[in-house]
Order: structure tokens, then sequence, then C-alpha cells
């Protein structure tokens, strides 16, 4: 069976319910376009640019109704998400149990009994983890969609400007890929091995001392520790290298726009409002582009705290 066709079998399990969640994800991430746009009307009309007959306290008004609508599509976010990661990772644990209960004895399992509960704990987990990426990644492009042709309509120089970065960092992400791969691939081996020398322990404690073997065995325990060691500080290191990178890259824009934004600004085609949007969204897709490319964690699609939406693993 192909990835592809895996992937897509495991969406006609229970459609209703991961419909429920990218329809969540979408109404969060265009509920989170609100607050920039209603700052930018506040900051036009406090200082004469774009005066508005509802006022600042109407303005106030849509800001908290806002956040209301935002922790409501955040509730049914959380819901349907959690349940679907849980029914996906209990069907294929259900499945990969029947397969094993209709192979051979002898040949039930290739590995020890350790490893094997490493791949049905971590490696099942990964499954979701990449459904709910995806799904995140579908409600961040409503979010960018918005943003882009909000920010194109009021300075196509300064939003390719602010831009560039992102696009930069994607462009290493994806060069980087069958490094991050590798990484992550050899980072799981090594959690496995671990694991299952773990269990092959244990269930020989009695041969181990009647061998008088404790010393080696120890030894190579710390031996295979020291190799999951540094597979894990690799495949860390990584992620959090862009991570902290696609973070960083929305300040690296703010910074553009400023040197930029006075010429515009002296010219009547930049206002203080225009900044406001510009400096509240940029850190926002910023981090989210960091993050959601090599790691994966709890929803969190706020823009206070850009870089954690989604929830939970890997999305390569």
């Amino acid at each position: 069976m192909t990835t592809r066709t895996y992937l897509w079998q495991l969406l006609r399990y229970k459609p209703a319910v991961w419909l429920l969640t990218i329809l969540a994800f979408m109404t969060l991430y265009g509920l989170n376009f609100a607050p920039p746009l209603i700052v930018r009307a506040l900051f036009d009309d406090l200082t004469g640019d774009a005066p508005l007959s509802i006022g600042a306290w109407a303005l106030g008004l849509l800001l908290f109704g806002s956040a209301v609508a935002r922790q409501a599509a955040y509730c049914a976010l959380i819901g349907g998400q959690v349940l679907y990661l849980h029914l996906v990772s209990g069907l294929v644990r259900s499945n990969l149990f029947e397969q094993i209960l209709q192979r051979p004895g002898a040949q039930a399992v290739p590995y020890s009994a350790g490893e094997a509960v490493s791949r049905f704990r971590d490696d099942v987990n990964m499954v979701g983890s990449f459904l709910g990426s995806a799904f995140n990644l579908i409600g961040l492009s409503v979010f960018v969609i918005l943003a882009v042709v909000t920010m194109v309509r009021t300075s196509l120089l300064l939003t390719l400007v602010a831009f560039v970065p992102l696009l930069l960092i994607s462009l290493a992400i994806n060069q980087s890929s069958k490094w991050i791969i590798r990484f992550r691939e050899a980072n799981q081996t090594a959690t496995g091995s671990v694991t299952g020398l773990l269990g092959e322990i244990f269930g020989a404690v009695q041969a181990i001392k009647v061998a008088d073997a404790e010393d080696s065995v120890i030894a190579h325990l710390q031996t295979v520790n020291e190799r999951r060691r540094q597979a894990a500080v690799r495949d860390r290191l990584m992620g959090e290298f862009f991570s902290a990178l696609g973070g960083n890259l929305g300040d690296i824009g703010t910074a553009l726009i400023l040197l930029l934004m006075g010429q515009a600004m002296a010219g009547g085609a930049f206002t203080v409002g225009d900044f406001a949007l510009f400096t509240y969204v940029m850190p926002f897709v910023a981090g989210n582009v960091g993050s959601d490319s090599c790691t994966w964690t709890a929803p969190d699609p706020d823009p206070a705290s850009p870089g954690t939406p989604g929830g939970g693993g890997t999305t390569i």
C-alpha cells in the first residue's frame, strides 16, 4: 500500500470528525485575522487617517466579540482534533494487532517485545500527527491568504519585502528535508533499540545474574543509550534551529518594514494602522512557517503566541 492510499483510507474513517476539525481550523484562523483589521481601523481613527463613524468603543466591542468567537472555535477544534487523533491511533493499533495475530507465531513480530511497544506507541502517533499538521496547514492557509491580499492592497513593495524572509526559510527547509528525515528516522530507530534492549534485560534478569553479566549488560545499555542521545540531539537541534529561525523572521520582516515605511508614510500611502497590521501579522505567519515545518505541538493558533498551532508531532 502506498502512503497516499494509506492516508486516504484513514481519511475515509470517520470523515465527519476530521471535516469538523478542518472547519474549526479554518474558522479559528479566519477569526484570528479580525484583530489586526480592528487594530488598524482603531489606529487610523485615532490618527485621523480614516475616521470611522462607529467610534473607538464600537471597535473595542468588536475586538472583544472576535476574542469570544475565537475561543468558541478553539474549543470546537480541541474536541474534534483530539477525538479524531485518538480514533485514528486506535484504528491503526487495532489493525496492527489483527495482522500480527494472523501471522505464524514464530514470525509474528521480527523485533523484541520492548521495541514492538515503541513501534505501537511512537510510530502510530506519528500518523495522527501528520494528519493533524495537514489540517492545521489548511486552516493556516486561510489566514495567509487574507493577510497577503490585505497587505498587497496596502503596499505591494512592503509586502514583498516582508515575505521574502519567509520564502527563504521555506526554501531552506525544503532543501534540508532529507537531513531532517534522516535525523528523525535515526532518532526513532535508536529509541526502538533502547526500548527493545530494556525489554530483553527485564525478561532475562535471572539469566544475567546466573551468568554474572551485570557489568557487561550495563555497559551495553550505556552504549545504546549514548547512540540514542546523539541521535535525539541531532534531531532536536535541527527542529529547534528551523523553529527559532522561522520565529525570528517575523522580527526581521518588521525591521525591514520599519526601514522602508518612512517614505511610504511621508507620501500618505502607509498609515500607522497599516504598520500595526503588518507588525501584528508578520510574527504570527513567520512563527508558524518555522515551527510547522519541523515539529508539531499542541494546538495554540493564537497570534499572541505564534509558532505552535496545530497539535502534536512530525509534519515531514
